[in-house]
């Protein structure tokens, strides 16, 4: 999701987005989030057999929270539906939708750091793992067809969401140029139709809802909203955390409800926290955290995108601790510094130049443009 802010920290533009310091700051936890729920079981043994002394409540409360990576997903998930769908809305309205950047944007925004990712995933899993690479499978992530025509990458569960967001992308794109373009965009619904028999077509209605939250910016008692989904959050992960059971409060599973809609009740409640988030006195309210949260916003792809294969790998050097001492949380803190380090190198030598490919690639294809029109001599 591209950041809607300039580098002074104002807003770039007005008319057509909103005031993102709430969201940069949802988007870059929700990846430290998901790091933080597999760096934890990789430096702790479960919580259940850790020594008795050290299975108090301040404890399952770090394990409890540091197991929520599905739900921070989900809120990537809501986000993505607000800016990128949220976005198609708005030029389709005003008659600026133009596929041809909608592509370029959406291309460069997602493979530029998931080639790459998938390539260091396969070398770490070769030369550090011992494990061999299946071409055909590290091909298909690299273009968001696992869990379609191939599983993701066993040394990279997490992009197993940039399927959905490819699919996502062309859906949207497609419903947008439906009357202008009827047969290519019923060729490309048509086998998002497909795509969506096979993975959880739920989710693409979570990413619509939260694209039409774009339409209820300026709707009275936000407040009261926000409430409502925050409740409908809560509720949500409850149901789902649930669902999961726990050794501690030694419970099984529970399914008050289906994991489908505990997974729909966020995403609905994420969504109505969106007007309330983008309103003029919030933004005000965090504008201390604009710049820090606007640095968290812009590397947390690349975070997402490479800390469990660099996790995966430092098993080699640090082992699974069976307490918690001192030395183990020392031990945490270095894994979780050296995936940051790593994901801000990954930033810098891929996701920061996206951009500057964008602006190529729109130069290439107008200047191809122009040419074709061209009666050679």
């Amino acid at each position: 999701m591209d950041t809607a802010t300039t580098r002074s920290g104002t807003i770039a533009n007005q008319s057509e987005r909103p005031p993102l310091i709430a969201l940069d700051l949802a988007r870059g936890l929700a990846a430290v989030m998901v790091m933080l729920v597999h760096v934890r079981p990789h430096s702790f043994v479960e919580l259940g057999a850790l020594p008795p002394s050290q299975q108090s409540w301040p404890v399952a409360i770090f394990f409890a929270a540091t197991r929520l990576g599905g739900e921070a997903v989900l809120v990537f998930f809501v986000l993505s539906g607000f800016l990128v769908g949220g976005r198609i809305i708005r030029r389709a309205k005003s008659g600026t939708f133009s596929l041809k950047d909608y592509g370029i944007d959406r291309c460069s925004r997602i493979l530029l750091p998931l080639i790459p990712a998938c390539l260091l995933t396969a070398l770490i899993d070769r030369f550090v793992l011992g494990e061999g690479i299946d071409l055909p499978v590290l091909a298909a992530n690299m273009v968001g067809l696992n869990g379609v025509l191939a599983p993701t990458l066993d040394a990279n569960p997490p992009p197993w969401s940039l399927s959905y967001e490819i699919w996502f992308y062309i859906a949207g794109g497609a419903c947008c140029v439906l009357t202008r373009r009827p047969l290519g965009a019923v060729v490309a619904l048509a086998a998002c139709s497909v795509v969506f028999s096979i993975l959880a077509a739920s989710l693409l209605l979570c990413w619509v809802f939260g694209a039409l939250m774009v339409l209820a910016l300026d709707v009275p008692r936000k407040r009261l909203l926000f409430m409502v989904g925050l409740t409908l959050v809560g509720a949500g992960i409850a149901f789902l955390q649930l669902s999961v059971g726990s050794r501690f409060l030694a419970i099984a599973g529970i399914s008050y409800v289906s994991p489908e809609v505990s997974r729909t009740l966020l995403c609905i409640g994420a969504s109505l926290q969106l007007p309330y988030l983008c309103s003029a006195g919030v933004d005000h309210a965090l504008r201390r955290f604009a710049a820090p949260a606007r640095a968290l916003a812009a590397f947390s792809y690349s975070l997402y995108l490479i800390h469990y294969p660099v996790n995966l790998a430092l098993d080699h050097v640090f082992a699974k601790a069976p307490e918690i001492t001192t030395q183990s949380l020392t031990i945490l803190l270095a894994r979780i510094t050296i995936c940051v380090a790593a994901s801000l190198l990954f930033y810098f030598c891929f996701e920061r130049h996206t951009l500057a490919v964008r602006r190529w690639l729109k130069r290439a294809v107008t200047q191809k443009s122009y040419q074709s029109y061209l009666i050679p001599l």
